[in-house]
């Protein structure tokens, strides 16, 4: 990702699950950087929803997780293990890579999405630009863990460009408040 300096940071939605299943996440990008993808801490354990040109206030936030939490009811969200693949917002040149998640659609105001790619993908890896084919590969070796989690939260995450490292890999970032979905109805 290149952002000429003024530009401000890469906005997104994400979901962030709770913090008893980010163990096995961890584990994950452990194996995904011992396998040679480098951009596997370059990105927060968290799912991308959409890519923003605004911050969700809080009250959008709250609502979204309310609405999510409706839509699945006392379902689990579960990481769909079959299908690792790529994200890439090319007006940003980035390119995420990870387990697709199981959500229904959530409805985020329009005024604020720049664009969604399908299902979520859930603590990305970030890939150079001639990664994609071999990520693919190199991941055969080392699928995703079983994951499945109730407790989530809905936050902003900023992303920016570190002024050290590998341009593309090396990221920084700052995750919002967190906006946590109601427990389920019993």
């Amino acid at each position: 990702m290149k952002t000429e300096p003024g530009t401000g940071p890469l906005l997104f939605a994400v979901l962030v699950p709770h913090r008893n299943a980010v163990f096995a996440l961890e584990q994950f990008r452990q194996r995904l950087f011992a396998l040679g993808l480098d951009g596997a801490f370059s990105f927060p354990a968290a799912a991308l929803l959409a890519r923003l040109s605004r911050p969700l206030t809080g009250a959008e936030l709250k609502e979204a997780a309310a609405e999510l939490r409706r839509r699945l009811g006392g379902k689990k969200i579960t990481a769909v293990l079959s299908s690792l693949s790529t994200v890439y917002f090319p007006q940003d040149k980035i390119r995420f890579f990870g387990p697709r998640i199981d959500i229904p659609p959530l409805p985020l105001p329009k005024s604020a999405v720049i664009a969604r790619r399908g299902k979520p993908l859930l603590a990305p890896a970030v890939l150079g630009p001639e990664e994609p084919a071999r990520a693919a590969k190199k991941t055969a070796e080392a699928p995703p863990p079983e994951l499945s989690f109730r407790a989530a939260a809905l936050s902003n995450l900023a992303v920016y460009p570190s002024e050290t490292g590998e341009t593309d890999y090396s990221y920084t970032w700052e995750l919002g408040r967190l906006y946590w979905l109601p427990k389920p109805a019993r």
